[in-house]
C-alpha cells in the first residue's frame, strides 16, 4: 500500500512538472514572440578605396567577377573613358574591420573580403551590452552590423559590357 501511494505521487509530481514547465514555455513563448526586430548600423572604422586594373583579354570566353560580397554593394558600369579591353575595379570598404584581396585568374576576376580580426566578437558584444539590454527593456531585439564593403564598382568600356558575367 505504501508503495502504491509512492508511485501515485510521484506519478502526480511528474504530471505536476510537465504541466508547470509546458506553461512556463507557454508564457516565455509569449513574451518573445511580442519583441520587435532592429538593425542598427555601426559606424566603425574608416573607409578606405583600393583600385585594380585587369585585362579582359581571355581565350575562355566571357569574364566572370568572382566576389563574395553582398550583391547589392556591387555594380557594372560602362565608361567611355576606360580602354577596350581593361576593367577597373574600385572596392570601398572598411579598414578597420577587413581587407579586400584581388587577383586575376583564369578568366576571373577574383574580390576575396577578409576580416582583420582586430576585434573580437566578444570585446564588441561588451561595447553593445548596455544598448542589447535597454533593447530587451524595450521589448526588441537590436542587430548591430558592422559594414564592412561599402561599394565594389567594375567600370569597363561600353563594348565590353557583354564579356563580363557576375557571380
Amino acid at each position: 500500500m505504501k508503495r502504491e501511494k509512492l508511485r501515485l505521487l510521484a506519478g502526480g509530481m511528474l504530471c505536476l512538472g510537465v504541466l508547470l514547465g509546458g506553461m512556463g514555455a507557454g508564457v516565455a513563448f509569449g513574451e518573445f514572440s511580442g519583441f520587435t526586430y532592429r538593425k542598427i548600423a555601426v559606424e566603425e572604422g574608416q573607409l578606405e578605396t583600393e583600385n585594380y586594373t585587369c585585362s579582359l583579354d581571355t581565350a575562355e570566353g566571357p569574364f566572370r567577377v568572382l566576389s563574395y560580397t553582398d550583391s547589392a554593394v556591387r555594380s557594372l558600369e560602362s565608361d567611355e573613358s576606360v580602354p577596350v579591353n581593361t576593367m577597373e575595379v574600385s572596392v570601398v570598404y572598411n579598414s578597420q574591420v577587413c581587407r579586400p584581396d584581388i587577383w586575376t585568374e583564369e578568366g576571373n576576376l577574383i574580390i576575396d573580403i577578409y576580416g582583420t580580426g582586430s576585434e573580437s566578437e566578444l570585446e564588441r558584444l561588451m561595447e553593445w551590452k548596455d544598448g542589447i539590454l535597454e533593447g530587451i527593456k524595450e521589448r526588441e531585439l537590436r542587430d548591430y552590423q558592422v559594414e564592412w564593403v561599402r561599394s565594389v564598382t567594375c567600370r569597363v568600356n561600353p563594348a565590353d559590357l557583354e564579356k563580363i558575367i557576375f557571380y
